[in-house]
């Protein structure tokens, strides 16, 4: 029974808790990565695992990433990034891209403003009345006000406030507590991609951090 005791104690003291659970998805498919616990000789080993592996292996290329090597790599650098003001406000920057969605209605809107053109033009060329082209230009002017609604819906709006996560990172104790109360705060994704041979050494991991 002493035994027994001794061997769950060491099982206890080599679980790893994941700091960045919950916020970690797959850079090839989108999913979420999950925590995927492996026993080898009483000892257990935790992973990030893409969720589509999870529930039909094989079915995603990316593979699992060691919890302590990823939560080292990744806090790393949101620590880099949180010490430069210079370097947080261009990541931050980079994040507002519109997304395609924002850029089909970008488009939309270039082409009504091309209609209005051609409106224009044809009333100049007493093609149509001052009636007509003022009805179609009104007709327009409310197409594209719903554009512009729609356009501001799908932009990314940041409100980080960027002397704040410089100077939690600067004053911040280093411990799981804080670091999770960090990223439940301020981190919105870690995007991963471990692309390589299954089981080699050799591999190529990627990561992307997005703000809230």
């Amino acid at each position: 029974k002493l035994e027994n005791n001794r061997v769950k104690r060491i099982r206890s003291s080599n679980k790893y808790n994941a700091i960045f659970q919950g916020v970690v998805y797959c850079g090839i498919c989108g999913r979420k990565m999950r925590i995927a616990r492996y026993e080898r000789k009483g000892i257990e080993y935790t992973y990030y695992q893409c969720n589509s592996n999870r529930l039909s292996p094989g079915t995603c290329k990316n593979l699992m990433v060691k919890c302590a090597e990823l939560d080292k790599y990744a806090w790393n650098e949101i620590a880099k990034l949180c010490k430069s003001e210079r370097l947080l406000k261009k990541h931050l920057k980079e994040e507002i891209k519109p997304k395609n969605s924002a850029k089909d209605t970008v488009q939309k809107i270039g082409q009504l403003q091309k209609q209005r053109t051609a409106i224009m033009n044809w009333y100049s060329d007493n093609l149509i009345t001052i009636e007509e082209c003022t009805q179609r230009l009104e007709a327009l002017k409310k197409q594209e006000s719903l554009l512009q609604k729609e356009l501001q819906q799908t932009k990314i709006e940041k409100t980080t406030d960027v002397n704040e996560l410089l100077n939690q990172i600067k004053n911040m104790e280093m411990s799981y507590d804080n670091k999770r109360t960090f990223i439940s705060n301020h981190i919105d994704k870690i995007i991963v991609t471990k692309i390589g041979q299954k089981g080699s050494q050799n591999y190529d991991l990627q990561i992307h951090i997005e703000f809230m």
